[in-house]
C-alpha cells in the first residue's frame, strides 16, 4: 500500500520570497552519474518556484536570468505591500451616513466601508457600500471611489 500526499496549491497572494532551487540528491538517484546530477542541478537553478517543492512557475533560459526574475518578483512584492500601506494613509475613506454625489448628479448615502482591515487588499479590497434615493444598494472599491464621487455633506474625517 502506498500513501500519496497532495501538495498544497500555490497561493500567489501569500508568497513573500521567490527563489530558485537546487537538485537534492537522495536514494532514488543512487544510480545516477555525477554528470546526470550536475545536469539536474543546473536545470533546477533555472526554475523559479514559490516554495521548494511547489510546481515550477517558469523555467528561465539560464540560472542568472532565473535569479534576476526572482529578485524582481521579490522587489515587486515589497513595493506592492508598501503602496497598499501608503494608499490607506492618503485616500479619504467615506464615513457612514455621509452624502456623496456622482458625476451623473445622483446623491448617495454611505452605508459602510468593508474590508478596511483585511490582510490582503488585492483579493479583499476596501469597498464602499452606498445607497441611492431609489434605495438600491451599490458597492465600489475604495481605490475607484474618488474617480466619480464628490463629498457633499455629513460626517467627514479630514486627511
Amino acid at each position: 500500500m502506498s500513501i500519496t500526499t497532495k501538495r498544497p496549491e500555490i497561493d500567489l497572494k501569500t508568497i513573500t520570497t521567490w527563489h530558485t532551487d537546487r537538485f537534492i540528491d537522495g536514494p532514488k538517484y543512487r544510480n545516477w552519474t555525477d554528470k546526470q546530477k550536475d545536469d539536474a542541478n543546473a536545470q533546477e537553478r533555472r526554475i523559479v518556484r514559490a516554495e521548494p517543492y511547489h510546481t515550477a512557475l517558469l523555467m528561465a533560459p539560464d540560472a542568472q536570468t532565473a535569479l534576476w526574475i526572482c529578485e524582481r518578483l521579490n522587489t515587486l512584492g515589497r513595493m506592492e505591500r508598501r503602496l497598499m500601506d501608503l494608499a490607506k494613509i492618503v485616500v479619504e475613506v467615506p464615513q457612514k451616513d455621509s452624502i456623496w454625489t456622482h458625476t451623473n448628479d445622483n446623491a448617495y448615502s454611505i452605508v459602510t466601508v468593508t474590508n478596511l482591515e483585511a490582510g490582503d487588499p488585492i483579493y479583499y479590497p476596501a469597498t464602499v457600500v452606498y445607497v441611492g434615493a431609489n434605495l438600491k444598494e451599490w458597492s465600489r472599491p475604495l481605490f475607484d471611489w474618488h474617480r466619480s464621487m464628490t463629498y457633499f455633506s455629513g460626517p467627514r474625517k479630514q486627511i
